[in-house]
């Protein structure tokens, strides 16, 4: 992807967010094989010879995903039974 000219035409204008998620993908299996010696070379013959995925790799964040955001359901009903407008019925059970 980053080192093949014919992968660049394959995607066109959509080749630089391609190779980057790709890059991406990589980086995350580089991390659980720090020291291999096959992930070495590759990482090295790609930030050697591909400018825009030394770039990547240098700039690289990692984005943590959205979690946490707040999401409305309607409930209706009473005493532990609740029905969802999206989900149907729900039990809700307490101790004691």
């Amino acid at each position: 992807m980053m080192l093949d000219p014919r992968a660049r035409a394959l995607f066109g204008l959509g080749w630089p967010d391609e190779a980057r998620r790709m890059l991406n993908l990589f980086r995350a299996a580089y991390d659980r094989h720090v020291g291999d010696s096959a992930f070495e070379d590759v990482m090295r013959a790609i930030l050697e010879r591909s400018p825009e995925a030394s770039g990547w790799w240098a700039a690289h964040h990692r984005r943590v995903p959205k979690t946490g955001g707040r999401r409305s359901i309607c409930l209706t009903g009473h005493a532990g039974r609740f029905s969802s407008c999206r989900c149907g019925p729900i039990v809700v059970e307490t101790s004691g």
